[in-house]
C-alpha cells in the first residue's frame, strides 16, 4: 500500500456514485446503496484479516480476488438480513476492487 494513500478517506457516497453505473445493467438498481457499502466492509474485513493495514507490513499486497469473493460469500451467508443473488457477489466486489484502483490505494 502507498503511504501517500489514506484508506481512510475514503468516501462512501463517491464509492457507489463509481461502483453502480459499472454493475451490469440488471443488477444497478437491485441494492441500495447501503448494501453496496457493505460489500466494501466486508471487503476491509477481508484486508484487516490478512494483515494489509498492518503499518509495519511494507510487503506488497498479494491479493487473491477468488478468496475474497469466497469470504465475502461466506460472511453473507452469515448474515440471515443480507438478501444478495450468489452470482452478484463477484460484481459488487470487483466493483469495489475497481474502485480501489480507481483511487490507487494499492500503488506501490
Amino acid at each position: 500500500m502507498s503511504q501517500d494513500n489514506d484508506f481512510f478517506s475514503f468516501d462512501d457516497d463517491k464509492a457507489v456514485e463509481f461502483i453502480r453505473p459499472r454493475l451490469p445493467q440488471e443488477i444497478q438498481d437491485k441494492y441500495t446503496d447501503n448494501e453496496i457499502v457493505y460489500i466494501g466492509d466486508i471487503v476491509y474485513d477481508f484486508y484487516e484479516k490478512k494483515g494489509f493495514f498492518e503499518e509495519n507490513n511494507n510487503d506488497e499486497v498479494d491479493l487473491d480476488v477468488d478468496e475474497l469473493i469466497e469470504f465475502v460469500r461466506a460472511c453473507l451467508k452469515k448474515d440471515t438480513e443480507a438478501e444478495y443473488a450468489d452470482e452478484d457477489i463477484e460484481f459488487l466486489v470487483r466493483g469495489e476492487l475497481d474502485y480501489e484502483e480507481y483511487l490507487g490505494m494499492w500503488e506501490a
